[in-house]
C-alpha cells in the first residue's frame, strides 16, 4: 500500500450536516475549542472505570512476567538502588515508572494506572491532530474516539508495561514529522533527533526510522541543498547519540559494549528458527519474563558453547543462531516472514502475555472498549480508493513500516503491532468521514488505489491457524489465584494446565505451589521435583522446594537447595534471606552475616524482613552488621 496522495488545491474534507447542526446548536467556536479534547475525557474516563474494576480483580497485582518485573525494577529505581546490571530491556520506561515511584513516596500501582491513562488521553489528541490536518474535523473525532475505545489500549494502560509510554511516543513522532515537513531547522531537526532517539530506549523500530526520515529530509525537499545535508546529519547524529547512555551503562557492569538491552538476539532467534511461528511463543528450557528469559538464555547459550557466558555473548550466539537459519534454510525463512507478514495485518489477535484474553473476564468495563486493531486496517484499507487526504503523509509512513520491519524481524504479538493502529487511525477516521459523501452524489474514485485496499482487507480476513493457548491461560490463572491465596482455584487451574500437557514443568511448578498454599507440604515436594527432573537450574523451583523442606523438617537438604539458588543467580535476595535463617539456626554467625548483608544489598536494610530479622538476632547491635554490609563475602 503507497502513501495517500496530496490533492493539489484541495481543501478539507466537508462536514457532515449533522455535524454543522451540532456546531450551531453548541455555539460554534466554543465547540470547537473543546471539541478536540473530548475524545481524550471519553479515553481517560473509561481507563479509570476499568481501573476501578481491576483493582478488586485478581489480575491487578503482578506476579512474575513483564509486567511484575517493570514493576520490581521501577520500585528498586525509586529506592535508589540503582540498576546494577545490564539492561536486559528498553530502559526507559522503568526509569520513567520509578520516578513516578519515588515522587509518590511508593509505589503505587493504580498511580502508574492513571498515569497512562493521562498519557491516552494526550495520545487521542495527537491521533486528533493528525486526522484534523488530513481529513477533517469529523475524521478527526471518528479517529481520536476510535482510540478511545481501542480494547488492547485500554487493557495494557491497566498494568505496568511500556504500551502507553510506546503508542503516545509514536503519535509524537508523527505530528513532529506531520507539522515539519516543509518546516525544516535546525531546532525542528534536532528536536525530531531527540524523539526517536529517546523513542528507541522505548520501541526498537525507532533506531530503524532515524536513518530513514535523515534520508526523506535530505532528498525530500525543494530547499537548497546544504541545509538539507546538515539537517539530515543533525538527526543522524542526535538521534543515534541517545545511544549514549544506554552504551555507556551497560559497559560499566559488563565491559562489553550493548547499545540499548541484551535482549536483541533471543527475540531475532524466537521468530527467525525452525520451529517458529511467526509468534512469540516459549522456546524449550527459556521462561518468557524479560529477567527470567535473559538468565535461561545465558545458562543454554554457555552449555552449548561448553563455557560460561557474558550476557552479551549470549545474546551474540542467539543472533548468530537467527543469521545461521536464514543462511541455512533461505526457503523456510522467507515463508516464515511471509507468514509473519499476514499476521501483522489479521484482524485476528494474538497476545503473548496473556493480559487481552484475561483481563475482561474480571474487568466488565473493558467490553466497552470494542474497537480492535482488524477493524482500525479494514477501514484504512477500504477508503484508500476514495477518500480524499488533503496533505502528504510521508513522514507517519516512514514510522509505520519501520514499526512492521521491526515487528517482521522479530514475531507477531498484539501489543508488537499496536503503533500500527495509532497510525492508521487518522486513515480510517477519514474513511468513515467520507462514507456520507457516497451517497450524497458521484465520488471519482481511484481504482488503482480501491483495488490496493481491497487487497489488504483480503489479507486482513484470510484465514490462518493461531496457537491453542488454554494451556498458557490455565497456567497464568492459577498463578494469579495463588497470589490471591485462593488455593481450590489455583490447583484446579494448575490440573487443567497439566491436562493439556501432563509433562510440562511449568503445569507441575503451578501444582506445587497449590499444594504448598494447601500446606500439603510432601505433595508440593513431589511436584516442584517434577519440575527440577526437567529444569535442574531452574530457580523458582529451587527456591520454592527449599522452603517446602523445611516445613518437612529438613533444614539440611533446604539448606542445599538455598545454596544451589545462589549458585545460579547471585540477586536473588529471597535465598540469601533464607540462608541467614539457616546459618543463624546452626549458629554460623559469620556467614548469616554475609547472607544477610547480601539480601540487604538487593532490597535495602530497612526491608521489614530484614528489619525484624535484625530485632530478633542481632539487638542491642545492629549496628555492626550494617557496617560489614559494605565488606566482600
Amino acid at each position: 500500500m503507497s502513501p495517500d496522495i496530496t490533492q493539489p488545491g484541495l481543501t478539507s474534507q466537508p462536514s457532515p450536516p449533522a455535524y454543522n447542526a451540532m456546531r450551531s446548536i453548541a455555539g460554534g467556536r466554543r465547540l470547537v475549542y473543546f471539541l478536540p479534547w473530548l475524545p481524550s475525557v471519553m479515553a481517560i474516563a473509561l481507563r479509570l472505570a476499568c481501573l476501578n474494576e481491576f483493582i478488586s480483580s485478581p489480575f491487578f497485582l503482578p506476579m512474575g512476567g513483564d509486567r511484575g518485573l517493570y514493576h520490581s525494577v521501577a520500585s528498586r529505581l525509586a529506592g535508589g538502588q540503582g540498576w546494577n546490571d545490564v539492561f536486559t530491556f528498553m530502559p526507559f520506561y522503568p526509569y520513567l515508572l520509578g520516578g513516578l515511584y519515588k515522587l509518590l513516596g511508593g509505589a503505587n500501582l493504580a498511580a502508574a494506572a492513571i498515569f497512562q491513562a493521562l498519557l491516552d488521553g494526550l495520545t487521542a489528541r495527537l491521533i486528533f491532530g493528525l486526522a484534523f490536518r488530513r481529513y477533517g474535523q469529523a475524521a478527526a473525532v471518528m479517529a481520536a474516539s476510535g482510540f478511545a475505545l481501542l480494547g488492547p489500549a485500554t487493557t495494557y494502560s491497566l498494568v505496568t508495561m511500556p504500551v502507553a509510554l510506546g503508542l503516545f511516543w509514536t503519535a509524537l513522532a508523527a505530528t513532529c514529522l506531520d507539522r515539519w515537513r516543509e518546516q525544516w531547522t535546525w531546532i525542528t531537526a534536532g528536536a525530531v533527533a531527540l524523539i526517536l532517539g529517546i523513542g528507541g530506549q522505548i520501541l526498537g523500530f525507532f533506531w530503524l526510522a532515524i536513518p530513514v526520515i535523515s534520508f526523506w529530509i535530505l532528498l525530500g525537499s525543494r530547499r537548497p541543498l546544504a541545509p538539507r545535508i546538515v539537517q539530515a546529519a543533525l538527526i543522524l547524529g542526535l538521534g543515534y547519540a541517545c545511544l549514549l547512555p544506554s552504551l555507556i551503562h551497560n559497559f560499566r557492569f559488563s565491559r562489553e559494549w550493548i547499545p540499548v538491552a541484551a535482549h536483541t538476539g533471543l527475540n531475532l532467534y524466537m521468530g527467525n528458527n525452525p520451529a517458529s511461528h511467526g509468534y512469540g511463543t516459549a522456546l524449550p528450557g527459556i521462561r518468557l519474563s524479560a529477567e527470567e528469559m535473559t538468565r535461561d538464555a545465558t545458562r543454554l547459550a554457555s552449555r552449548a558453547i561448553g563455557r560460561d557466558l557474558t550476557v552479551a555473548e549470549a545474546d551474540r550466539f542467539w543472533q548468530a543462531r537467527a543469521r545461521r537459519f536464514w543462511r541455512e534454510h533461505p526457503a523456510q525463512a522467507l515463508q516464515l516472514l511471509s507468514r509473519k507478514a499476514q499476521r501483522l495485518l489479521s484482524i485476528r489477535e494474538f497476545d503473548d502475555t496473556g493480559i487481552y484474553r484475561l483481563l475482561p473476564t474480571a474487568v466488565p468495563s473493558l467490553k466497552l472498549a470494542a474497537v480492535s486493531f482488524g477493524l482500525v486496517w479494514l477501514l484504512a484499507c477500504v477508503g484508500y480508493g476514495f477518500r480524499q487526504c488533503t496533505r502528504s503523509t510521508t513522514g507517519s509512513w516512514i514510522i509505520l513500516l519501520c514499526c512492521a520491519a521491526g515487528v517482521l524481524i522479530t514475531f507477531v504479538t498484539t501489543r508488537y503491532r499496536l503503533p500500527l493502529a495509532v497510525l492508521l487511525l487518522p486513515a480510517a477516521g477519514g474513511t468513515l468521514a467520507a462514507l456520507p459523501g457516497l451517497f450524497r452524489a458521484p465520488l471519482r474514485r481511484d481504482w488503482r488505489r480501491l483495488l490496493i485496499g481491497c487487497g489488504g482487507a483480503l489479507l486482513a480476513i484470510w484465514p490462518h491457524a493461531l496457537p491453542d493457548t488454554t494451556f498458557v491461560d490455565a497456567l497464568n490463572q492459577s498463578a494469579y489465584w495463588h497470589r490471591q491465596g485462593n488455593s481450590g482455584k489455583a490447583f484446579a487451574y494448575a490440573q487443567q494446565a497439566l491436562e493439556r500437557q501432563g509433562d510440562s514443568a511449568e503445569a507441575w511448578f503451578a501444582l506445587g505451589n497449590a499444594f504448598y498454599l494447601e500446606k500439603k507440604y510432601a505433595a508440593a515436594l513431589e511436584a516442584f521435583e517434577r519440575t527440577l527432573s526437567t529444569q535442574p537450574e531452574r530457580t523458582d523451583a529451587l527456591f520454592n522446594a527449599g522452603l517446602t523442606l523445611e516445613h518437612l523438617d529438613r533444614k539440611t537438604e533446604a539448606q542445599k537447595h538455598y545454596e544451589q539458588v545462589i549458585a545460579l543467580d547471585k540477586h536473588h535476595a529471597q535465598a540469601w534471606f533464607a540462608l541467614a535463617i539457616i546459618y543463624r539456626a546452626q549458629g554460623q554467625t559469620t556467614q548469616a552475616q554475609q547472607a544477610l548483608s547480601a539480601a540487604a544489598a538487593l532490597v535495602g536494610w530497612d526491608h521489614p524482613d530484614i528489619v525484624k530479622f535484625q530485632a530478633e538476632h542481632y539487638q542491642p547491635a545492629p549496628g555492626s552488621i550494617r557496617g560489614e554490609a559494605d565488606d566482600p563475602y
